[in-house]
């Protein structure tokens, strides 16, 4: 038995995570008490992130024959969409990631459709708008003694170690305002304040002054969600006016470090991409999740070819002509960047089945042709 350091992958917070390893396979986790951001605490979709991919994972590509997806050999399906990209012009082929890649790969991947002249790219951040440091906290010992904390969405229960540091702060003395859509919440029992709403875009345009009274250098504001990337704008203007620091947190574990080598998509921007190719390689997103998988299901129905790389199955692949496994976060070492914007590198826990192949050999295979 091994126990081995790690980033967790489930969220943009970046706790440090500590995997026990039996035969080259992840088996549980175990408290990194060392670790600066979580000091030995992690939340349950850390702990068992490792068993759904586990549940989900598989090792030899699908092909769409008759809309059943059946097992095709590597070399044969890299072949296929070689060729499939190569009989495009580069203005109808769109290529849609997600944060759950390295910075290496994000890096590979611009560079690759540079080199194809692939400019329908980018990243769906859930409408978070790429972000510059200069208003973020620095660390996340600054939110346990914030004097005031104003909280947008369900941080307790979507991002528990944040709750943590939440926690601690009111333990402290800070007061906490918060909004979300729900009657109650479990960040809402824990405020001080709560404001249900029922969009964040109107709540934004009418900011209550109760909160904007509260604001100072010394408080922060902490948001998961918006409902487009003109309310980052809202947001930040909000925090301009009374110098107060922000904490967006993000989905996906490196969504921070892939908006710095790939543009970032709205869900306009999003559809826009779709409408507007005829071939669509989509990388570790399930994008089905964003818009429901009927209506984004509409949508694919109209593409030409549809190549769909990720680490585990999704649970609609109907669409897909092609669907090829990825190495899973524990099989390879990179870096991510978390939500705060520090970047931790992390190294392989355990060896990749080498039968599959990784981000950059699918798409070196393809630069050949």
């Amino acid at each position: 038995m091994l126990i081995k350091h790690s980033i967790c992958p489930s969220c943009s917070v970046g706790c440090g995570i500590n995997l026990i390893c039996i035969d080259n396979e992840v088996v549980g986790t175990y408290p990194y008490k060392k670790h600066p951001i979580n000091e030995g605490k992690n939340c349950s979709n850390g702990k068992n992130y490792y068993k759904i991919n586990k549940k989900n994972s598989f090792k030899t590509p699908l092909k769409n024959s008759g809309n059943k997806l059946i097992e095709f050999d590597w070399d044969r399906t890299v072949g296929s969409i070689s060729e499939i990209i190569s009989s495009y012009h580069s203005d109808e082929i769109g290529i849609i990631s997600s944060g759950k890649i390295t910075n290496e790969e994000a890096t590979f991947l611009k560079n690759f459709a540079k080199k194809k002249g692939i400019r329908k790219i980018g990243v769906y951040s859930h409408n978070f708008p790429k972000i510059s440091t200069e208003k973020l906290i620095s660390n996340y010992d600054e939110l346990n003694n914030a004097p005031f904390l104003f909280i947008i969405g369900d941080i307790f229960v979507k991002n528990p170690l944040i709750g943590r540091r939440i926690a601690i702060a009111s333990d402290n003395g800070s007061k906490i305002f918060s909004a979300d859509y729900s009657d109650t919440s479990i960040t809402s029992i824990n405020s001080d304040n709560y404001f249900k709403i029922s969009s964040i875009t109107e709540f934004l345009n009418n900011f209550p002054k109760e909160i904007e009274n509260e604001l100072n250098k010394d408080s922060v504001i902490i948001f998961n969600q918006l409902e487009d990337k003109e309310d980052f704008e809202k947001i930040e203007k909000i925090s301009n006016n009374n110098d107060s620091k922000i904490l967006p947190v993000l989905s996906d574990p490196n969504s921070y470090g892939t908006m710095e080598y790939l543009p970032t998509l709205d869900k306009n921007d999003l559809i826009d991409l779709i409408d507007g190719v005829k071939v669509l390689i989509i990388i570790n997103s399930d994008i089905g999740d964003y818009f429901g998988h009927a209506e984004i299901n509409s949508k694919l129905k109209k593409l030409d070819e549809i190549m769909f790389l990720t680490e585990s199955l999704p649970e609609y692949m109907s669409n897909f002509d092609y669907v090829l496994p990825i190495p899973q976060m524990s099989e390879k070492s990179g870096t991510l960047t978390n939500t705060i914007g520090k970047s931790q590198s992390f190294e392989k826990v355990v060896r990749k089945d080498e039968s599959v192949f990784s981000i950059e050999k699918i798409f070196n295979e393809i630069l050949k042709d």
